[in-house]
Formats: C-alpha cells, structure tokens, sequence
C-alpha cells in the first residue's frame, strides 16, 4: 500500500505492470525510463535474461510531482509473466498499489489476457484493499491488432476500469498509460485516508488520560438522583448551596481501549 516516508517528508506508490510474458512489460519500463529522463532521483533497473524474458522483475523510479503539498515518489515495478515463476510475481502482487494488465492485441494475445486477467484476479482476492486495474493494449501497430474496445469486452472488465491503446515499442501511449494508473492510485489512497478520516470522528472526542477509572458518584448527591442519572434539587437556602465542581467525564478502560490510533501510522518498509 502508499507507504509516507517521514525521512523525507514524501509519499510512495507502486505501480505493478502484470501481462503474459513478451507482452511489452519491460519495454514500457524502458520507455518510462526515457519519458521522464535521467534526473536525479530517478532509477532504472532491468534484469532481462539472456533470453529476453524476465525473471526477477525491472524496477524504474521517479517523481510524480506534488500531493496535497507532499512530493509523490512513483516506483514502477514489473513481474515476471512466466508460469513457473509465478510465486515471484504473486509476492510483487501483494505489494501493489494499482496493478497495469500489459496485454499483446495480436491474434493470440487476448487468450493469454484472459488467462492472465483470472490468475491476477485470484491473487487479488486475499488483499485487504482494493486495488485498482488499468489495462493496455499493446502493439496496435499490427495489422491483426484488437482495438482497445473489443479487448476490453474480451476481458470483461467494467466501466470504470480503463483501457489505453498503446505501441510500447514506439513509446505510444506508454505516458497515458502510468498516469492513468497514478491517478487511480491517488484516488484509492485518497478514499482509504477519508474512510479512517470518519471513523475516527464518529468514535468521538478522546479520552481524558487524567481519568483511568470511572469516576465515582460524588457522596453529596441523593441516592436517587445517582440512580436516574439526574441532579436532584437542592433544599438548601441560596447562600448556603455549595458552588458546583467543575464537570469531569467518566470513561472506562475499554472505551479508552477502544480508541483509533493516531494518524498517520508508522511507514512500513517495503
């Protein structure tokens, strides 16, 4: 998930590109990394091996600008698309925070989507958090390509789940494709933040930490009025009355335990 480093005073998101193997996962890293250029902060990582598939994973890094006055750190991150790697690519899955289905729009291309499209949904399934999905369909400089349209009726994904023409080779919708996928990142981090946001004022004002235990009934008030949670009146001349104690709230040690955290939580290294 977002993680906000403290050290730096800059949040964090990751954006997993997912796809069958050859689909273009590591050429529109490659392409990124040429898009925003060599600036400081920026890292790029491939790892191919000798027969161009990938088998660890490519890692590109760099900055996304500004949120809400905090600089946004983007790390790119692809998997392998191998069957026999996949519990490498389950564990970069998990740490997703908007996943990128590369798709190849050949003849064969979308089957292996498909295919693709299930496994991930699979592991998706046991996140605590959605996790938003963006797809592109790559190499549309074919002659037998499919148009974004149909493979997204293909797939069989929703409305709001968008789907970019691109041609990775030629850095064709390789910018719209991550902002794409950056914008939906923010939203969803955006709407978690709100989420505690309101369950946090809902559970009230917190607990004074002057009073561990219930405060006791004071012995002045009648045993009535104690009973019915009520102030009993006083029968006393005006000028002999005693002036009223300042009010002090009664909290119990499981409200106090009951209490949300405090926000926001300790960064989590990834």
């Amino acid at each position: 998930m977002a993680v906000y480093e403290r050290d730096r005073a800059r949040i964090v998101i990751r954006v997993v590109y997912d796809g069958p193997g050859r689909a273009g996962k590591t050429t529109n890293v490659e392409q990124l990394a040429r898009i925003f250029g060599n600036k400081p902060g920026n890292e790029l990582q491939v790892h191919p091996a000798a027969t161009g598939r990938t088998i660890y994973f490519d890692w590109f890094s760099f900055d996304g600008g500004m949120i809400d006055g905090h600089p946004l750190q983007v790390q790119v991150v692809t998997v392998p698309g191998h069957k026999s790697l996949d519990p490498r690519r389950a564990h970069i899955l998990h740490t997703a925070d908007v996943v990128v289905l590369v798709c190849d729009c050949a003849a064969a291309g979308p089957d292996a989507a498909r295919e693709m499209l299930d496994s991930l949904r699979e592991h998706l399934v046991t996140s605590a958090r959605p996790v938003p999905l963006v797809v592109q369909a790559n190499k549309q400089d074919l002659a037998n390509a499919m148009s974004p349209q149909k493979l997204g009726a293909a797939l069989g994904v929703g409305y709001d789940t968008p789907v970019v023409g691109a041609q990775a080779s030629a850095g064709i919708g390789v910018r719209e494709t991550v902002i794409g996928a950056i914008r939906a990142a923010v939203r969803q981090m955006k709407r978690r933040m709100a989420k505690r946001a309101w369950t946090r004022s809902s559970a009230g004002p917190a607990p004074p930490t002057s009073c561990a235990r219930p405060c006791r009934t004071s012995r002045r008030s009648a045993p009535a009025a104690a009973s019915a949670n009520v102030t009993a009146p006083s029968t006393r001349p005006a000028a002999s009355r005693p002036r009223p104690s300042s009010t002090r709230a009664a909290w119990s040690t499981s409200a106090r335990r009951s209490w949300p955290p405090s926000w926001p939580p300790a960064p989590t290294a990834r």
